[in-house]
């Protein structure tokens, strides 16, 4: 018994021919030609997005602080933005330094309390519990920026010290400029000793972190860009240092 061929149609104009299979993009047709054009336009799109991607994270690094202030400006108040032990420390540092008369720790939770913080900074135990506020609200640093321009509206603050890591202070600044165009703010960036080594591309773990936090960032300018109402276009940080 003979099986039937299944790949031969029994109407002639449907048998699958070498003539038929490639008659969609002829050799030399215009289609085809379209076609090969897109593609080759799309490789190159793709291949100037990537080298813009990498040219951007590499000025992205750059900007980077890679050691922390030895002074500071003298602010109304000052804010940390959590994510980090040393963050809350070095906050409580330059509001005992006299640069702000009270500190906001954001996005500290809701289970969190003015004793739980104490032993981050022992030695300045007296003023987490004179002039420390925590905001349990925040989740991210969205949320952050709003938490901290409800708490400085609140309290008339027009200049802020703003506290957090190196790699998180231009996205930080962008927020909060975004959410808080009036007021003044004076990055205080936390840097790690990783951070601090000279040699970056030795580090592939630190280096999908801070590719991480540039992809955060453009999404963060780009947002900046379109719903304003604070400027995007300074995102360097503004110290405001006094000589040593």
């Amino acid at each position: 018994m003979e099986w039937p061929d299944l790949w031969e149609s029994k109407r002639p104009d449907m048998a699958m021919t070498p003539a038929t299979q490639h008659r969609s993009f002829p050799p030399g047709s215009p289609a085809r030609s379209a076609f090969a054009a897109a593609v080759r336009w799309f490789l190159i799109a793709a291949g100037v997005l990537v080298l813009a991607l990498a040219i951007g994270f590499i000025g992205f690094l750059r900007c980077l602080e890679r050691s922390e202030p030895a002074t500071l400006a003298r602010a109304d108040a000052i804010v940390a933005l959590t994510g980090g032990a040393d963050r809350i420390a070095d906050a409580i540092h330059w509001l005992a330094q006299g640069h702000g008369e009270r500190l906001l720790i954001s996005g500290v939770g809701n289970q969190t309390s003015i004793d739980q913080l104490a032993p981050l900074a022992p030695q300045w135990k007296n003023w987490l519990h004179c002039c420390v506020d925590l905001g349990p609200q925040a989740v991210n640093t969205v949320g952050n920026a709003e938490e901290t321009k409800q708490w400085a509206e609140a309290r008339g603050y027009r200049s802020l010290v703003v506290v957090t890591s190196s790699y998180h202070m231009p996205r930080a600044l962008l927020e909060l400029r975004r959410h808080m165009p009036g007021v003044t703010l004076i990055a205080a960036p936390v840097v790690t000793e990783r951070l601090q080594g000279l040699d970056l591309w030795r580090d592939p773990a630190l280096l999908r972190t801070l590719f991480h936090e540039y992809g955060k960032f453009i999404v963060a300018y780009a947002r900046a860009r379109l719903t304003g109402p604070g400027s995007s276009d300074d995102i360097t940080a503004h110290t405001n240092r006094r000589p040593a």
